[in-house]
């Protein structure tokens, strides 16, 4: 092959790989800055794995997600801007049981204001709506041995499974834990979610 060949090639390729940088780079750049950003695909995943944490009998719940809406809460001085979604779950171990909703903020700019947000939004639902919550002990025992293994290897590779032992080892202390989730490609989004209805 001759050397102008060769030369002419290597042009193409260069080309190719400076427009396909400059088609990622922007968008890589942006992805953490703006509120308007759909959040991660797996954000459904990290925020049952938030709320099975705190139930009594996490295997025995039904989760009926709604699709996220954009929305904003004024905070103080400050404009808190992000996504919003509604999670209905019901327990399946009772034919009488009340269907309880949680509300999950998400947010691909930064970590959730859960004390100000829920703090001021949030509208608990009745007590008695409210599923059991069960003692550290039973959470920290449960849960390490259910999603980590005994010997606790599991966890080593599953993300959504160390996210609630750490969940439940924080549960009395911290209630309002937030996690991250992250689908290849897409932006990091922080999760937060609480019992209740979350209203302008």
């Amino acid at each position: 092959m001759k050397p102008t060949k060769i030369k002419n090639i290597f042009a193409l390729f260069s080309g190719f790989f400076a427009v396909s940088a400059l088609q990622i780079m922007p968008a890589a750049a942006h992805s953490n800055k703006d509120p308007a950003l759909a959040p991660s695909p797996d954000w459904q995943r990290a925020a049952e794995v938030l709320i099975s944490a705190g139930l009594e009998n996490p295997g025995a719940v039904h989760f009926m997600p709604q699709t996220p809406i954009q929305t904003s809460f004024a905070l103080e001085n400050k404009a808190w801007q992000g996504w919003l979604a509604n999670i209905p779950v019901q327990r399946q171990d009772l034919a009488t049981a009340p269907i309880v909703n949680y509300a999950c903020a998400l947010s691909t700019v930064k970590k959730v204001p859960e004390k100000k947000l829920f703090g001021n939004y949030l509208v608990p639902a009745s007590k008695t709506d409210f599923y059991t919550l069960a003692s550290q002990d039973w959470l920290k025992k449960q849960a390490f041995n259910h999603f980590c293994g005994v010997d606790g290897k599991k966890c080593m590779f599953d993300n959504d499974k160390l996210a609630a032992t750490l969940k439940a080892e924080n549960l009395a202390a911290n209630p309002d834990t937030s996690v991250r989730g992250k689908a290849m490609g897409q932006p990091e989004t922080w999760i937060v979610c609480a019992a209740g209805q979350l209203r302008h």
